[in-house]
């Protein structure tokens, strides 16, 4: 087994599980903590969505020019300190704090989705990436599963 798939893909199991954890979770605490209305919710939760989406194409230019290791650092250093704001989370969280970290979230969940995925696949010949795309896939569907069942019992 190629020793730079398997870091990342760890990587991205960490990154999969906590953000398919939080799209599952958050929901579940701004409705039946917060008492949020499902839009108010959705509302809420896309500010994350979109720093995603406005932080990809950026991305991928850093990683052409820089590689993987100067996104995913800041990425999984942004990660932890989110999952640590967000370990406090209470009703009394401002609505603009929250946003706040889910914006920081967002940006540090690109920071390593992205080089991690691509960093899986550069490590193999074309012959290759056919196998190492199918497991890849693999990966990228069982481990957020995973996370989320194991959260959601230990929740």
């Amino acid at each position: 087994l190629n020793r730079t798939y398997t870091q990342a893909a760890i990587v991205y199991f960490i990154a999969a599980t906590i953000l398919v954890a939080g799209l599952f979770l958050m929901p579940l605490f701004l409705q039946n903590v917060r008492g949020l209305s499902p839009i108010q919710t959705g509302l809420m939760l896309m500010p994350e969505a979109a720093a995603m989406i406005v932080v990809l194409p950026l991305v991928g230019r850093l990683y052409d020019k820089f590689g993987p290791k100067p996104l995913l650092i800041p990425g999984l250093l942004g990660l932890a300190y989110t999952m640590f704001k967000l370990h406090n989370l209470d009703v009394t969280t401002s609505d603009g704090d929250l946003v706040k970290i889910l914006i920081l979230r967002g940006l540090s969940m690109e920071l390593i989705f992205l080089p991690a995925f691509t960093l899986t696949l550069s490590e193999f010949s074309p012959a290759e990436v056919v196998r190492a795309s199918a497991l890849t896939q693999v990966v990228r569907q069982l481990f957020p599963a995973f996370g989320v069942a194991t959260l959601a019992t230990i929740l």
